[in-house]
């Protein structure tokens, strides 16, 4: 008895019936488990949804830094409301931040900041509110520096510089000591280099020096065709002459000949 009394009870203290399940009640335990799943996946999602809605409403543009900002490098945004970091692209390297800024202000933009990339004609600038990102997405083009108003206000000084530019009496070529720029392709050692690579400036360029080559291939083989026919010439014409020279040999040997006959 005390042997039977210490085996595990497999039903582990529950009862159980001495009638096996049909398919039917299994069937029918399932698809409840699955329904009462179902349920409280869409549950869970509702109150995501909801706390996710309240969060949003809940922000303005003085508690806007609680939503993570992300920094987008083209004019197509996602949302406006919340993204206010705009790039500005192709502004003079000359601009520094307290231009570019006070040039925005002028225009009606509130700003918070500008940030310069250094070396590069672009700048990242955060705007005050997300009416001005609007503004900006109906602006699409926005003019800072030298290409509106230091032409206006010091069109000579500009123009001048630009004129004098690439102007060819204004340059010298660091490889050649030309008067081109030194990145130029019409510079004679870009030009010997290139060729010696086998590098072409054009698809033009490439066929006509094609038909150079074969030009100065078929030259060449024209040349050597001469040579040799000359030489030939030149052969026929010793043969000739040694051919003359012994004819009267000849001609007397047989002559001998007929008489010893």
């Amino acid at each position: 008895n005390s042997s039977l009394n210490e085996l595990p009870n497999p039903n582990n203290g529950r009862c159980s019936s001495s009638y096996p399940k049909d398919e039917h009640s299994e069937m029918a335990e399932s698809a409840s488990k699955k329904m009462r799943l179902i349920q409280a996946t869409t549950v869970v999602q509702l109150q995501i949804q909801q706390e996710s809605k309240r969060k949003k409403d809940e922000l303005n543009d003085d508690n806007i830094w609680k939503q993570s900002i992300n920094v987008l490098c083209t004019i197509h945004m996602e949302d406006p409301e919340i993204n206010r970091f705009v790039l500005l692209k192709n502004i003079s390297p000359s601009e520094s931040e307290e231009e570019i800024a006070e040039a925005l202000k002028d225009m009606g933009y509130s700003l918070k900041k500008v940030e310069r990339f250094k070396g590069l004609p672009m700048a990242k600038s955060l705007l005050g509110t997300s009416n001005d990102v609007k503004k900006a997405l109906q602006d699409k083009e926005i003019r800072i520096g030298y290409r509106l108003t230091k032409i206006t206000f010091h069109p000579v000084f500009w123009f001048e510089s630009f004129h004098h530019r690439k102007k060819p009496s204004k340059q010298k070529c660091v490889l050649c000591h030309g008067k081109h720029a030194s990145n130029s392709v019409m510079c004679p050692a870009i030009r010997k280099v290139r060729e010696k690579i086998g590098i072409h400036f054009s698809r033009r360029e490439k066929v006509k020096n094609i038909k150079d080559r074969d030009r100065q291939v078929q030259e060449t083989d024209q040349d050597e065709v001469s040579k040799l026919r000359a030489q030939l010439q030149e052969t026929v014409k010793h043969l000739s002459a040694i051919v003359q020279a012994l004819s009267p040999l000849l001609h007397q040997q047989e002559y001998e000949q007929q008489q010893e006959e």
